[in-house]
């Protein structure tokens, strides 16, 4: 197993942590339920903690497929420049939900409510942040889901077929 195979394994980890630990946690804010709002801020606090190892295999897993066909540089450094924005928000993300889970055991339990208020406007932001690079993501091997991709062709850089062409080979 390589880094290229663990960033791939490991890529989806984050995202679904941060959104689901998103629903969660507004779901227990709004019953009021301190451990639904506890799951949600865990789920929180994982997620930032696999967004690390996630950040840190894309280098190798770019280098892996940077020269395959299909591959379009440019979405490439899209992904990394959206990849080192939500680590940042994973981050900052998990630190607050981490600081909500120690706040409410502690003398200063009535400062917690709103630094949970504060962790799940992070969440939220961080959550689309992690959906974008993921589709971001999607897009260097998947040519299907890259914009204007009707006729997605691997082989081309811009993942388009000449109009007219059916694709097959012709030995004519």
């Amino acid at each position: 197993m390589d880094f290229a195979y663990l960033h791939l394994m490991l890529n989806h980890v984050p995202v679904f942590a941060v959104v689901f630990g998103f629903i969660i946690l507004l779901g227990g804010v709004l019953a009021r339920s301190k451990v639904v709002t506890g799951v949600g801020l865990g789920l929180l606090a994982l997620g930032a903690i696999a967004a690390i190892p996630v950040y840190l295999t894309g280098e190798a897993a770019e280098e892996t497929i940077e020269n395959l066909p299909g591959v379009s540089e440019s979405i490439t450094s899209q992904h990394e420049s959206a990849a080192f924005f939500s680590l940042g928000l994973a981050i900052v993300s998990g630190v607050f939900a981490i600081a909500s889970l120690l706040l409410t055991r502690s003398l200063w339990a009535k400062l917690s409510g709103y630094v949970v208020v504060a962790t799940l406007l992070m969440s939220f932001l961080t959550g689309i942040s992690m959906i974008r690079t993921a589709n971001l993501g999607g897009q260097i091997r998947h040519t299907e889901i890259r914009s204007g991709a009707q006729n997605a062709d691997p082989n081309t850089e811009t993942g388009t077929k000449e109009k007219g062409k059916s694709g097959k080979d012709d030995d004519d």
